[in-house]
């Protein structure tokens, strides 16, 4: 135990950047002087030969007064033991020897309460009794004329020791915080690593292309050096590289083999096709198995490697090949999910290489090389499935060449041909990387694809445009060739794929009743919608006018206390005509026209007016919190309105808190910062973050947000107390937060197991429809006044 000690302790004086130079230069800060030092040594060379049991008898016994620390001074032998390494401590800190070893000494002092769990408050408390004692003892072998020098002396060294004591403690804590931060990121990037993995197999036909992209995002996701991917030469038993992405100069001239009896068949990517099995390097340097690129290692600065192989039907075919410019770069859980990538690609390439035989033989049109019906329809399923939350659209086109009997009994069927591929090649090269063209027919074709916010009009122009409208060349001269064509979207006018192309022939057959060249969308289903949105826009600031909108109030309960902590504003529509207006059909709204900004001054407002007025929290003591919208961040004057409207209302600052969601901070992350700081540094309203989990923030930004509080999204409390991933994602949020400093809030509690669950695992707050939905004022009072502890959680257990 000493020497696993003493290796943390070294670890930790490296990691606070302590050597020789720096323990002298902290030594110079006490100025100590010849004399001080003398006088130092004199009251060791005292300790030791005088009797010292009384100082620690005395010590021990003051301890044991506090509960913190009787506990395990129980123990006879244990405290006999203490008292000697008391001793021995008191004698070192006397000797006058204060090299780095007495620093790394000193370090072990915090590692240790560490590990026992002594808290540091106590360990603070206990020196100032330890000090006391030192100071008797001084004055009692000290002369008259040598005692207030000798003191001074001894309180430096004393001082100095307390410092180093004080180091470790909160060194230990800041480096273990930093580790567990730096696990949860390697962690989040592997699991965000699977996931775009996983859609690649989904949206990816070509193995060479999977196998690309799958080692590009390894790099760039994974934050690795190098990655690629090697398939068995059966003939010859090498592995050859046939995906690569990052340091990629490092393959020039590799050999690789899984002949055992070659150096290069040997080493972690041979061992790992041969044996089936995945062999990690930690060190590229010591480790022998790597002897044969320890030089091309080194050029390169690569320092581990992870080798994984890639088992179809039994056999290894390949191996994909990780490499770290760090040493020990792989830790035991990102191993694990690196082992499921490697599962995943093994899969995608042994279900392509079939699904290509197949594909051959019942997929393609032999004359354009466009798919058929048959591999379109597969391809929009895939496409849809993969779209099934409706964030993006699918736009899904049928077009029809115009009278192409006519023109085939002009110029030819084989003239006919060759405008049928010109066609076909030009969909294919407008519909690359964000869709899919399919020949449906004699001279119908078929075209899907994704939609990033545009307006789908200007996409079926801008395709008429390059595509059928530009004359095809045949023999020196050019052909005016027009399509009619139909178009569906989804999910607005279907979610199935035979609906979403049979609605687009429907429309198709519209088209064509209106001539030559004309486009028809299924349904009207644009144009009204744009009209709802004028409609819906004239309404909404009407709303504003005339104050239509109402805040409704959600309870958050504390959970350990079982008590009301405090209530969430959210903002409700009274309309008056429709009723009450549901947030989820009017806010988006609000978010893309910008009413959203008059809008949030007026919910901040409101808050403030019901913390001051309202029963809700003029006769309790809760806060009432609200949201704060990207866009009023976006507002140059917002952050001194914000300030200003805080101050000019009086309200103590422990009445509001505000709530951001974590997508904020992918905005512009480093202003937003800025921004919440100043907020809470002059106003001291305390700042939750919203939705936590679900927006990919970088880490490295959230120690820097001013916010005490995370909620924890609704989305991993669903699937309590069964969906695993759901349970280890909240006990890291809450291992983050806790190490962090910051209270946790679970949202969409609503059921009593996931209540339960939470509390259990040491979740500090609720809110849910478990408690109560959110509810007017008038409702929310009576809430309060009925509100019982034994209505929503299980007895108290008493002792």
């Amino acid at each position: 135990m000493t020497d696993a000690l003493t290796d943390k302790a070294r670890e930790l004086a490296q990691y606070l950047g302590f050597d020789e130079a720096a323990a002298s230069e902290k030594l110079s800060y006490l100025s100590l002087t010849p004399e001080e030092m003398a006088l130092v040594k004199r009251v060791g060379e005292l300790a030791r030969t005088q009797d010292t049991a009384w100082l620690w008898d005395r010590f021990y016994a003051h301890l044991q007064g506090f509960e913190k620390s009787s506990h395990f001074l129980q123990d006879r032998d244990v405290l006999e033991r203490l008292k000697l390494a008391q001793n021995r401590h008191f004698l070192e800190l006397l000797s006058s020897d204060y090299s780095l070893d007495f620093f790394v000494e000193r370090l072990k002092l915090g590692i240790r309460h560490d590990l026992e769990g002594i808290d540091y408050c106590l360990y603070a408390g206990a020196y100032g009794k330890f000090l006391d004692l030192v100071m008797e003892f001084v004055a009692r072998h000290t002369p008259a004329e040598l005692l207030l020098p000798t003191l001074k002396a001894v309180c430096k060294v004393v001082l100095l020791d307390l410092n180093l004591g004080s180091y470790s403690y909160f060194g230990v804590r800041e480096k273990r915080l930093l580790e567990s931060s730096m696990t949860l990121e390697r962690v989040t990037r592997a699991f965000q690593l699977i996931h775009e993995i996983n859609q690649l197999i989904v949206r990816v036909t070509d193995i060479d292309d999977l196998l690309q992209r799958a080692t590009q995002l390894i790099v760039e996701q994974g934050g690795f050096a190098l990655a690629w991917i090697g398939m068995v030469d059966e003939k010859t038993g090498r592995i050859l590289p046939k995906a690569a992405h990052g340091l990629m100069a490092y393959l020039d001239g590799i050999q690789v083999s899984i002949d055992s009896n070659l150096p290069e068949g040997r080493g972690p990517t041979g061992t790992a096709a041969r044996e089936k099995k995945v062999v990690v390097i930690q060190s590229t340097d010591e480790d022998l198995r790597f002897t044969p690129w320890q030089e091309r290692a080194l050029t390169f600065g690569i320092h581990s490697s992870i080798a994984l192989p890639l088992v179809i039907a039994g056999e290894a075919k390949g191996t994909l090949n990780i490499y770290s410019t760090r040493y020990d770069a792989f830790i035991d859980i990102e191993i694990s999910l690196l082992e499921e990538v490697a599962g995943d690609i093994a899969y995608a390439i042994d279900h392509m290489e079939k699904q290509a035989q197949i594909d051959r033989l019942l997929f393609w049109d032999a004359l354009t090389g466009l798919g058929n019906y048959n591999q379109f329809t597969s391809w929009l399923a895939s496409c849809l499935q993969s779209q099934m939350s409706g964030e993006l659209q699918v736009l899904v086109m049928v077009l029809d060449i115009d009278h192409f009997s006519s023109i085939n009994h002009a110029l030819g069927t084989s003239k006919g041909d060759l405008i049928l591929q010109e066609i076909a090649k030009r969909l294919k090269v407008f519909t690359e990387g964000i869709g899919d063209a399919a020949r449906l027919g004699a001279d119908e074709f078929g075209v899907a694809m994704e939609n990033h916010g545009e307006n789908p009009l200007n996409i079926a122009m801008a395709l008429q445009t390059s595509v059928l409208q530009q004359p095809i060349r045949l023999d020196g001269h050019e052909i005016n060739v027009t399509a009619s064509a139909g178009l569906a979207v989804f999910p607005q006018d279907g979610q199935q794929t035979s609906q979403l192309i049979d609605r687009a022939k429907m429309a198709l057959t519209e088209a064509k009743k209106r001539g030559e060249g004309r486009l028809y969308f299924y349904s009207q289903g644009l144009f009204e919608k744009n009209l709802q949105k004028v409609e819906l826009e004239r309404e909404l600031k009407r709303a504003i006018t005339n104050r239509e909108f109402v805040l409704f109030f959600q309870p958050k309960i504390d959970l350990l206390a079982r008590e009301i902590s405090g209530f969430e504003a959210l903002i409700r529509w009274q309309h008056p005509e429709k009723g009450l207006v549901q947030p989820g059909q009017f806010i988006p709204f609000l978010e893309e026209s910008g009413l959203i900004i008059d809008v949030g001054w007026w919910v901040m407002e409101e808050t403030i007016r019901h913390v001051k007025e309202s029963p809700i929290c003029k006769q309790n003591n809760f806060f009432i919190s609200f949201n704060v919208s990207i866009k009023q961040f976006d507002q140059p004057d917002f952050v001194e309105r914000f300030i200003s409207t805080v101050r000019s209302s009086g309200v103590a600052s422990n009445k509001l808190k505000i709530e951001v969601t974590e997508s904020l901070f992918m905005h512009n992350a480093k202003e937003i910062i800025r921004q919440l700081t100043q907020i809470h540094t002059e106003t001291g309203i305390r700042i939750s973050i919203d939705d936590f989990g679900t927006g990919y923030s970088s880490l490295q930004y959230l120690k820097d947000i001013p916010a005490s509080i995370i909620k924890i999204d609704y989305s991993f409390v669903k699937g309590l107390p069964d969906e695993r991933d759901d349970i280890e994602i909240i006990k890291t949020i809450l291992l983050l937060a806790q190490g962090l400093g910051k209270r946790t809030v679970a949202e969409g509690v609503e059921t009593r197991e996931q209540l339960v669950f939470l509390a259990g695992l040491g979740v500090n707050e609720g809110q849910g429809f478990y408690f109560a939905r959110p509810m007017p004022e008038v409702e929310c009072i009576k809430w309060i006044q009925d509100y019982r502890q034994e209505s929503y959680f299980w007895p108290k257990r008493f002792k």
